[in-house]
């Protein structure tokens, strides 16, 4: 009986332990828990290319230079190009033709005007006013013709300038230079017409692959996340769920969208951390 107490009387305490870590709050940590790994991009990314072939005859900006929409970022070779331009412009603005054309059917409507004063008073033939008919129907055709032609040039005209716009490569947003394709005097021919790549980093794209448990927790947080970047948490906003899973693993693809305003340096992984509320003031 006496060896029995000291054992019973260790049971008696090991269980007290238990419950009392059992009534315990659970510690609370101060940053999410990590869900999943994902890859971090700029959310646009432009390998910007010509649309002609050509001659690089001149590039603008280097790399990690900030560019603004629009701004000139390089150029081919033009002077072909010029020329061609010029001499479009000379023939959409020549008239002689048409002038011509213009005097050849007033000059049958009046001859039309004699003949049929004449008819009437039997000094021609029926013959001759038909013919004078024809006469006057073959130069208002040769003035369609004429008019047609000259709507012509200027549609070549313009045509030729938008060739002559797109021998300059601009840039589609705003954003930062990162890489260079060609340099000058290099050509550039239509199965490789990139020249320089921009990137936007003013917002960052995350893409994660997530279960199906996990959408649906993102969907309940109404759409809102904190991702992991270089051991800080920022906030980020949902904006594409695959709509179906991937055939293999069963995961569906999510991209979020992370605000970075200052264009900080980042890296290519970030880590999905438990949906909770963050302060944007951490970026």
């Amino acid at each position: 009986m006496n060896n029995r107490c000291p054992n019973s009387i260790a049971v008696l305490a090991l269980l007290v332990c238990t419950i009392a870590q059992a009534q315990q709050p659970p510690a609370t940590s101060q940053r999410p828990k990590p869900q999943a790994q994902g890859v971090l991009a700029p959310w646009k990314v432009c390998k910007v290319a010509f649309a002609e072939s050509g001659l690089v005859q001149e590039i603008f900006v280097a790399p990690g230079a900030m560019v603004q929409a629009g701004q000139k970022l390089a150029s081919l070779d033009t002077d072909q190009q010029q020329l061609l331009v010029k001499m479009a412009t000379i023939q959409s603005e020549a008239t002689g033709k048409v002038d011509s054309a213009r005097a050849e059917v007033e000059l049958n409507r009046r001859k039309l005007a004699a003949v049929e004063q004449g008819r009437k008073n039997n000094f021609t033939t029926q013959t001759e006013l038909e013919r004078i008919q024809v006469e006057l129907k073959i130069a208002e055709g040769k003035l369609a013709s004429e008019l047609d032609q000259c709507q012509v040039e200027q549609l070549n005209l313009k045509k030729l300038q938008t060739q002559l716009h797109q021998r300059t490569a601009y840039a589609p947003f705003s954003g930062t230079v990162v890489r260079m394709f060609k340099e000058v005097g290099e050509f550039i021919a239509p199965t490789s017409p990139e020249v320089m790549e921009v990137v936007d980093t003013s917002k960052l794209r995350a893409t994660f692959f997530l279960s199906a448990d996990e959408v649906r927790s993102l969907n309940a947080a109404g759409n809102k996340a904190a991702v992991e970047i270089d051991h800080n948490i920022l906030p980020a906003e949902l904006e594409y769920v695959a709509p179906v899973a991937d055939g293999e693993s069963g995961l569906i693809e999510v991209r979020l969208l992370i605000a970075n305003p200052k264009r900080l340096v980042i890296s290519s992984s970030c880590t999905l951390a438990t949906i909770a509320p963050v302060d944007s003031n951490k970026l």
